[in-house]
């Protein structure tokens, strides 16, 4: 054998072979395989045996050459025999499974030689070394693995950022030991030290790999802010990968105010580089994205980028069911996409069986849809048609009922089977423990469309106490940011009512009285009543005036939404006059703009209005 590995190692090897043959004989095959392979040996000084392991075709290859040569092997020897074991055994070119790899004696002498020259190794090999292990399937509680771990332990202050991401990353796929666990719960920290003096500001790729890291980690504040704020200051170009990776990052963190400037960045990359997105990675942005949106952080909320992803959805053509798992997340966000909603109910005016075979979330997703946007779709005939004969609207179990009821009723859809579920007293029970204004609203609004639209279900309507209790909890959260400017406007605090109910439960934000020529009425000092119909009207012209924020419209379209635009409507059933003010423009106004706004609105409502005030 030691004549073998003299021959192996002579930097005459050419000559030994031609001038011994006897010798030669006592190489291994394996050798032999791998000197023909690799053509003629020369008469350098290269590590052949190293070079023999670089070349090697097979799994079988290296583990030979293990067997042959453990004894003379370096740990640069073993490292390269790792390393060709991960690359032979990723490319699919291995003849071996990871299971017979593990179980092979000679594997099992590499991982021994291992450890004997671990002192040798370099910090970057033993985490190279983990890969192979990991990737192999070795067990972390193997004394290699374990022994890897400890080296790496030993110089855990000297990783660098990347290599702490990758070592938490091969975590993921070990099993838990106390060495894992103790690693996984220093490595954070290290992170966190090492990133005011060692994020590489210039590398777009590094930073963003940083970012994604710290969002699945407890790291501080202040960690996130440097990696952002350094992203936020870099002046290079941001390719839509590194753009998309940001996003989904600061989606997967508590929501923020200072991720609002890189997030806007990012989405305008988006946007731009739109084209070169593939269709799953948008489906997963958009997910992302609406899943973040709320009041307080509305900088999730990009109308261009959601308008482009669901055109492109549609473009695919997907079918029904993704189509509504779509319009499902645009709900969340009161976003309307009139096309989205034309395809999901051409589907159904195709084939009415498409309806009555879907699921009971789906069905409920497309009512409240319909009845958010008031009913907008040129198919909307034909799905009241459905929506009022189908057997599985009406056989719905578990399902919001007053929701349900008061979408339909929005849309001029009344069915029997969900009134009464929705107005049973169970359910009226449940809703008033439950405590959320928004149903009282629906049964409200429920009271109002069966009183004027279908006095035929009266009799299912709850005692008017009760909902007596349930107006004055929603007036009750009532704010009224016009009063002031409409008082200056119109004279004075006689001149205008505030916070009125009507007979049907309306809850109206200002009450003005217009006699002929548009000149504003004061109301009798004695009435205090909120009472709509006890203010005495006589023959001047009482005009209802709402203050509507912006969770009264879609955010994109800036129509009202269903439950608004229907209340109104009961109103002006009654023979009332109704001013609507978008909140958001006014608010955008300069103080002395807003009265003359507020004037104009009401113009327009009304016959003829004369100047109230001489501070217009």
């Amino acid at each position: 054998m030691s004549q073998v590995l003299k021959l192996l190692f002579s930097s005459n090897l050419k000559t030994l072979l031609s001038n011994r043959q006897n010798s030669v004989r006592t190489l291994s095959s394996i050798t032999k395989e791998l000197i023909r392979q690799s053509g003629p040996a020369t008469y350098t000084n290269q590590d052949i045996l190293l070079s023999n392991l670089k070349v090697a075709s097979k799994t079988q290859n290296v583990l030979e050459i293990v067997n042959d040569h453990s004894k003379i092997m370096n740990h640069k020897h073993m490292m390269q025999a790792l390393r060709s074991l991960f690359l032979l055994q990723k490319s699919g070119n291995s003849n071996l499974s990871i299971q017979q790899i593990i179980k092979h004696p000679d594997f099992e002498k590499l991982c021994k030689c291992l450890k004997k020259h671990s002192g040798a190794i370099e910090l970057n090999d033993s985490i190279e070394a983990l890969k192979v292990m990991n990737f192999i399937g070795v067990q972390s509680d193997s004394t290699i693995v374990q022994v890897l771990l400890q080296l790496i332990r030993h110089q855990i202050n000297d990783l660098s950022l990347h290599q702490i991401i990758f070592i938490d990353f091969l975590f993921t796929h070990m099993k838990s030991t106390p060495l894992v666990e103790a690693l996984r719960l220093a490595l954070p920290i290290v992170f966190e030290i090492q990133i005011p003096y060692k994020l590489d500001r210039e590398n777009l790729l590094t930073m963003t790999e940083c970012l994604q890291y710290v969002s699945k980690k407890n790291v501080s504040d202040k960690c996130v802010e440097t990696i952002v704020n350094s992203i936020v200051k870099y002046r290079g170009d941001i390719d839509f990968r590194n753009a998309m990776s940001i996003v989904w990052s600061i989606c997967d963190m508590e929501a923020d105010p200072y991720f609002e400037q890189l997030m806007k960045r990012c989405l305008d990359c988006l946007i731009v580089q739109f084209d070169s997105l593939q269709l799953t990675d948008i489906e997963t942005t958009l997910s992302k994205l609406v899943h973040r949106v709320s009041n307080k952080h509305t900088f999730y909320y990009n109308d261009v980028f959601i308008d482009l992803s669901v055109n492109r959805i549609l473009d695919n053509d997907l079918g029904f069911e993704p189509a509504i798992h779509i319009l499902r997340r645009l709900f969340k966000v009161y976003h309307e996409h009139s096309n989205l909603m034309d395809y999901i109910l051409k589907k159904i005016h195709d084939d009415p069986l498409t309806f009555e075979n879907t699921s009971s979330v789906n069905i409920s997703i497309i009512v409240f849809m319909l009845g958010m946007c008031n009913g907008n779709s040129k198919y909307m005939d034909s799905i009241k048609g459905t929506l009022q004969t189908s057997n599985k609207l009406k056989n719905l179990k578990d399902m919001f009922w007053l929701k349900m009821a008061t979408s339909l009723c929005i849309l001029d859809v009344y069915v029997p089977e969900i009134l009464e579920k929705a107005l049973s007293d169970a359910n009226i029970n449940k809703t008033i423990n439950k405590g959320f204004v928004a149903d009282y609203r629906n049964l409200l609004l429920l009271k109002q469309s069966i009183t004027l639209y279908k006095s035929d279900y009266m009799s299912m309507l709850p005692a008017n106490e009760v909902l007596e209790q349930l107006q004055s909890k929603v007036s009750a959260d009532n704010e009224f940011p016009l009063e002031a400017s409409l008082q200056v406007a119109f004279g004075g605090q006689n001149y205008v009512k505030t916070n009125i109910v009507s007979e049907l439960y309306h809850t109206i934000d200002h009450v003005v009285m217009l006699r002929k020529g548009g000149y504003a009425v004061a109301f009798p000092p004695a009435n205090n009543s909120n009472k709509l119909e006890d203010l005495d009207m006589g023959d001047n012209q009482m005009v209802l005036i709402y203050g509507l924020n912006n969770m009264h419209y879609m955010r994109n379209t800036k129509t009202m939404k269903g439950f608004v635009s229907h209340s109104i409507k009961t109103l002006e059933s009654m023979g009332h006059t109704v001013v609507s003010i978008c909140l958001d423009d006014w608010n955008a106004l300069s103080d002395f703009e807003r009265i003359p706004f507020l004037m104009q609105a009401i113009k327009e409502k009304t016959e003829h209005l004369a100047i109230m005030s001489d501070s217009i």
